[in-house]
């Protein structure tokens, strides 16, 4: 009996960043039960892609992106550009309007797109990988975008397609005029499963009125079960070397080559535009300098996304950095190892709580932060601000210093629940998709 074809969109393992990559072959191994896999890649759902007369120069010429630019940005080179049947890039808010010049470029010969659509027609089943994409925001992002097309085209070529292993946030009230709104509710309603990673997320959808949307924790959580004996070991602390990168090694600890006794693993998030460098790097500073003393440990920072903000600290203060280009198992096993994670990021936190550690979680990524709380089961689930003060740097010290008094009574509970959440995610995500795929 020939085995399932099974199309996965926004197949994140090209990507540095270990969450994306993590729940990725996390998802992928659960999906690998129901048939054979293929994906499409993370560049597809990111990387603007041109079409119409300058389509090649654009993709590959010496000023392309200048070309792009004047396009998107000037009134009369966007209106010429359109008048000879060209767009700067072929995804739109209206899915609907994004097949339809889909269609057209693939009759132009655009082998890229003929290429994605074959890929279509194989598949007998499609799972969009969701993750953070689902955010209500102004403007909306193109991996949404993508997505909402990638099920468009589905549906248009009778494949069951499944929304799954995705987090909604933000308001859809400010987001495009309700037109963001209007497009995800005529698009999901064509999804045969819509699964979300928290209850929060969950009762976002169920609230615009999609009552068959339900949830299962982050698909990472089955490492727990899968990797145990790893995330379980104190291989990281007899061998750092699994921790090095190549060919950047001298990031990952420079002057300090490794480091003995427990330790707090504090994560690296990217200084969002609208504030400054300075201040933002001057909260982790202060941060460290008071968590240190008052926790007898050790802090190293972890880089999981690839964005290198603290470097220049860490090597400013000999604290041991772990860059994103470590390997990937070898990260999770450290977060795991930690005694306490402190950041902002949602899968170094599941990462962390993958062995047990304890969480306080920054409100970088607030709307994931507070639906991971949950699935976490905390008593006193808490976000707080990337904010300088002494009242907030000490209420997070605080925080962490009260989990690590919880020891491995603490710990075990963690652990059981992302036993917990493991089963939920490898049978529940199964059984959903059982009916489709």
């Amino acid at each position: 009996m020939k085995n399932r074809q099974i199309l996965l969109i926004c197949d994140n393992r090209d990507t540095r960043n270990w969450g994306s990559r993590g729940t990725s072959i996390a998802l992928g191994q659960i999906l690998g039960f129901r048939g054979e896999i293929a994906s499409t890649p993370r560049e597809m759902a990111i990387k603007r892609h041109p079409v119409g007369p300058l389509r090649s120069y654009i993709s590959n010429g010496r000023h392309g992106q200048t070309v792009s630019h004047l396009i998107r940005k000037t009134r009369t080179f966007h209106a010429l550009y359109r008048l000879f049947g060209g767009r700067d890039d072929y995804v739109m808010m209206d899915p609907a309007r994004t097949l339809a010049l889909f269609q057209r470029e693939v009759k132009r010969g655009n082998s890229r797109l003929a290429e994605l659509l074959e890929q279509f027609n194989r598949a007998d089943n499609v799972v969009v990988n969701g993750g953070g994409s689902l955010i209500f925001s102004r403007p909306p992002r193109r991996e949404l975008k993508f997505q909402l097309f990638a099920m468009e085209l589905a549906a248009s070529l009778g494949k069951p397609v499944s929304y799954v292993n995705a987090t909604a946030g933000g308001s859809p009230e400010s987001a495009s005029d309700g037109q963001l709104e209007t497009f995800v509710m005529n698009t999901l309603r064509k999804c045969d499963t819509i699964a979300l990673r928290d209850p929060v997320s969950r009762d976002r959808l169920q609230a615009l009125g999609f009552d068959n949307a339900t949830w299962y924790p982050d698909a990472l959580f089955t490492w727990r079960t899968r990797y145990a004996s790893l995330l379980d070991s104190d291989v990281l602390s007899n061998t750092p070397e699994l921790l090095e990168t190549w060919p950047e090694s001298d990031q990952v600890y420079h002057s300090r080559k490794s480091w003995t006794g427990p330790y707090i693993c504090v994560s690296s998030d990217a200084c969002p535009p609208e504030v400054l460098p300075e201040s933002w790097s001057a909260f982790y500073e202060k941060l460290i300098g008071e968590l240190m003393p008052r926790s007898g440990m050790q802090v190293i920072v972890v880089d999981p996304e690839g964005n290198d903000f603290l470097l220049p600290l860490c090597r400013r203060r000999d604290i041991p950095y772990v860059a994103s280009k470590a390997n990937l198992f070898a990260g999770a096993s450290l977060l795991a190892g930690a005694r306490a994670y402190v950041g902002g990021r949602y899968h170094p936190a599941i990462m962390a709580s993958l062995g047990g550690a304890p969480c306080t979680i920054l409100g970088s990524n607030a709307h994931m932060a507070e639906g991971l709380q949950h699935v976490l089961d905390y008593d006193d689930p808490a976000v707080f601000p990337v904010e300088q003060s002494k009242e907030n740097i000490r209420a997070i010290v605080d925080d962490v210093i009260v989990k690590l008094e919880g020891g491995d009574l603490l710990r075990r509970r963690l652990i059981n629940q992302a036993h917990t959440n493991s089963y939920k995610v490898r049978y529940g995500l199964c059984s959903t998709l059982s009916h489709s795929v």
